[in-house]
């Protein structure tokens, strides 16, 4: 038997199908075939059969999520994958290839669900071919999508509209699709399976008939009512996922609440495990990049850092692609200002030690972080203060001036202090973290410079002082620093 014979058999507009009492248990059905041949997690599991449910009334939907399969290495099952799937959605066209031709007057003629394999060989092959995929996986993603293509000959040439939308799966080696494609997909990562790890072995004469019998059962299930239903169905979407993740799992929550049971639940657990927590994996390197940065930033409880310090501390995070790249280079403070340039931050001097240095204040990276860096789930939004020595000094107006600096306490008889307590406990606190970096020009220098830069502050901190006692004429008690 052909194994395109399941998309033959489908029923037809004159067909009478047997109707799907338990729509719930069917989907039970269909995840219990498909684990059989394949080796997945449950929240794999649980959305890939949404998905099949989703090619079977797609134009109930908005948008289409695709299934973005892929493996480290050959040989993990994503063929395997594709062949199962093949016998259950509707309108199946499995295909390693295609022209360009073909492609979207197939896809606007049939409505199809395109079960795209060797996706890596795709992107990577003739380009006029990468480029017209890379243009129907873009547009063929919401309702309305279409792809322009010159039609006739000769002084006939006219262009046409082609629709697109429909669903997809695509398989490969790596991740070879394009970002803006990963973005609007479910991530299904395949592994070669273990011993431990037993499945069934893959025979079509059997497999067919089977999954020939849950495909007639879900073309059944979406009929006219089940399609308008699903269009009036407003599902609740958990608020981890992201505008995107929001756009591609809308139409499989809206079928697990149709089924009922345990598959709303269910369908909620996959979507935050294959794309809330995998949200940060997919990231652009700008938005990796300022994420790592404003943890520097809380972690060392600074407010500025030298451009120099700064590079060297990205690539010191093991697990950042800011290291040595292939040439042996290690990444420095010109490529980081090339790569947030795009954000409009720039390095500018600051002061810093007790000099004017080129570094970035937190302050630059406030409309960045607040756009493109979650909100830390601890309890410090900004950066910590140093711990205080002692809290038995206070001003008279109520400020606290216990932690005010190491080099000792400011004992304020009257009069106001001008923010100058801030000022100094800024300065201090910055200036203690910058000899405490890991870089090997701070660890040559610091045994040093330490003391004799500590004594430079504190006397421009005894020249300030000075200058608002005269000012204000208040009384100052100094106490030299250590």
């Amino acid at each position: 038997m052909p194994w395109n014979k399941a998309a033959e058999d489908e029923p037809g507009p004159d067909a009478v199908a047997e109707p799907v009492e338990d729509f719930g248990a069917l989907l039970d059905d269909v995840a219990s075939h498909v684990k059989r041949f394949v080796v997945l997690s449950r929240d794999e599991l649980h959305a890939i059969t949404l998905w099949v449910a989703h090619t079977h009334a797609f134009e109930a939907a908005d948008t289409t999520p695709y299934l973005n399969i892929g493996s480290a290495e050959k040989q993990s099952g994503k063929t395997r994958l594709l062949e199962v799937l093949e016998g259950l959605v509707a309108r199946p066209w499995l295909t390693s290839s295609v022209t360009t031709a073909i492609l979207p007057r197939k896809i606007e003629a049939e409505k199809p669900t395109l079960l795209l394999d060797e996706s890596d060989a795709a992107f990577q092959g003739d380009k006029d071919y990468a480029h017209a995929l890379r243009g129907i996986l873009n547009s063929g993603y919401h309702v309305g999508g279409k792809r322009s293509v010159c039609v006739g000959s000769g002084k006939d040439i006219k262009y046409r509209d082609f629709k697109t939308f429909c669903p997809k799966a695509v398989a490969g080696i790596g991740r070879p699709l394009p970002d803006t494609v990963a973005d609007r997909s479910i991530r299904i990562e395949m592994r070669r399976k273990i011993k431990d790890e037993h499945v069934e072995r893959f025979r079509r004469r059997e497999a067919v008939p089977q999954a020939l019998a849950l495909h007639e059962q879900l073309a059944a299930w979406a009929d006219s009512e089940t399609i308008r239903r699903l269009e009036e169905m407003r599902p609740e979407i958990p608020d981890s996922l992201g505008d995107r993740a929001q756009d591609v799992w809308e139409p499989l929550l809206a079928i697990a609440d149709l089924a009922g049971g345990p598959w709303p639940d269910q369908a909620r657990i996959a979507a935050e495990a294959l794309s809330a927590r995998k949200a940060k994996e997919d990231d652009s390197l700008g938005v990796r990049l300022l994420a790592d940065i404003s943890k520097i930033f809380e972690d060392r409880g600074i407010h500025r850092i030298a451009s120099v310090d700064l590079a060297f501390r990205l690539s010191a995070i093991e697990t950042s692609p800011w290291g040595v790249d292939r040439r042996g280079r290690r990444f420095d403070e010109r490529q980081l200002a090339a790569l947030l340039s795009p954000f409009d931050i720039r390095p500018r001097q600051v002061w810093l030690n007790a000099k004017n240095v080129r570094g970035y204040e937190r302050s630059y990276f406030a409309d960045a972080f607040a756009r493109y860096v979650p909100s830390p789930t601890s309890d410090r939004t900004t950066a910590r203060p140093l711990e205080p020595l002692s809290n038995e000094a206070s001003s008279p107006n109520g400020q606290d001036t216990g932690d005010m600096s190491p080099l000792g306490k400011k004992h304020w008889r009257d009069g106001r202090s001008s923010g100058l307590a801030d000022e100094i406990h800024r300065d201090v606190s910055e200036a203690s973290s910058a000899w405490t970096l890991d870089t090997p020009a701070a660890a040559v220098r610091a045994e040093h410079d330490h003391l004799s830069a500590f004594h430079r502050i504190g006397g421009d901190i005894r020249e300030r002082i000075k200058k608002i006692s005269e000012q204000q004429r208040v009384r100052i008690i100094e106490i030299d620093p250590e």
